[in-house]
């Protein structure tokens, strides 16, 4: 008899723990899936802020190429068919993002002077530089011509070419005197940290 009643009261106490069990294993589930969710929250905060950081503080590419080319470029055109040289220089007006107006004057023979506008349109865009394509028609005497250039943030070289002749245009965006001067300054103020450093690593290494 006793025997029997040790043998029940095992069975309820083990139905009971697993009843409790079955009742509880739910309200974990829950508890763990929302400790989850909470905490993928908090990562999901805290990293959105730190993306949005990264972002603001991100500089800019040194090499991206030139978002605006308006202004004054000037340089030296070169015929391969005879050449002849001479000074030119191009002002370039910003129509769209893709295309430009540039008006071009110079001399040639030294003395003769010629200006002409011809549209020029981005047709290639890569890391630090753009394509750019046109044609102008010079009239009877010279005819068409034809042009393809590469432009970066400061210079700009283009192949001409017509049924008389073909050569380059050479050009540097024009800067004033005073940015220049500030360049060039910033330039050596460089080269002496780079010095200064470099004697600095040079001290450290006789000290050791």
């Amino acid at each position: 008899m006793r025997c029997m009643r040790l043998t029940l009261t095992c069975i309820g106490f083990v139905l009971m723990s697993s009843l409790t069990y079955a009742q509880e294993k739910p309200v974990v589930q829950a508890e763990a899936t929302e400790s989850v969710q909470i905490t993928r929250s908090t990562s999901d905060a805290d990293a959105k802020p730190a993306a949005e950081a990264a972002a603001e503080t991100k500089t800019p590419d040194p090499a991206a190429a030139p978002d605006d080319l308006s202004g004054w470029w000037t340089g030296t055109w070169l015929s391969h068919t005879n050449a002849h040289t001479g000074p030119i220089n191009g002002y370039f007006t910003k129509i769209d993002d893709d295309h430009y107006c540039v008006h071009f004057n110079g001399t040639f023979w030294e003395i003769f002077p010629f200006q002409y506008n011809v549209v020029l349109s981005v047709t290639e865009r890569d890391k630090d530089s753009v394509t750019m394509t046109g044609s102008s028609s010079l009239g009877l005497l010279f005819g068409t011509f034809s042009y393809t250039a590469k432009v970066t943030e400061k210079d700009f070289t283009a192949s001409y070419c017509s049924n008389l002749d073909n050569g380059v245009f050479s050009m540097a965006r024009w800067q004033p005197c005073e940015k220049v001067e500030d360049e060039a300054a910033d330039s050596d103020a460089g080269g002496d940290a780079a010095e200064s450093a470099e004697a600095g690593a040079s001290d450290g290494d006789s000290g050791k």
